[in-house]
């Protein structure tokens, strides 16, 4: 397409000059693509003040009675994996929750 191929002109001539390349928006279904596009502007993002998280109750290491130490360990690096992968969400509480039970899965091993 016209667009994919202007995106490379623009991208190969940015690697040449070494600028850095920006972004073009994707064309209208009925207009095509110019070689050279138009700047972009970047938007001002308002700022938003950080909202409170809610608390999550703390979990209890009691709720699974009888775990080894080795399956205790290993749930605990599933939650804080879980953790990771909400923090990548963005779900904040989520990631809160999966933090606190992998420290009561934690309490008591030391």
């Amino acid at each position: 397409s016209n667009y994919a191929k202007g995106r490379a002109m623009h991208l190969r001539n940015c690697l040449k000059t070494g600028s850095k390349p920006a972004p073009p928006a994707p064309p209208a279904k009925d207009e095509g693509y110019s070689a050279h596009p138009a700047p972009i502007v970047p938007q001002a993002v308002p700022e938003v003040a950080p909202q409170p998280i809610a608390a999550v109750p703390l979990a209890s290491s009691s709720r699974i009675p009888g775990l080894s130490k080795s399956k205790r360990q290993s749930e605990a690096r599933r939650e804080a994996r879980d953790a990771a992968s909400a923090i990548n969400s963005d779900n904040l509480t989520g990631a809160r929750k999966h933090i606190e039970e992998a420290l009561a899965m934690l309490e008591g091993l030391e």
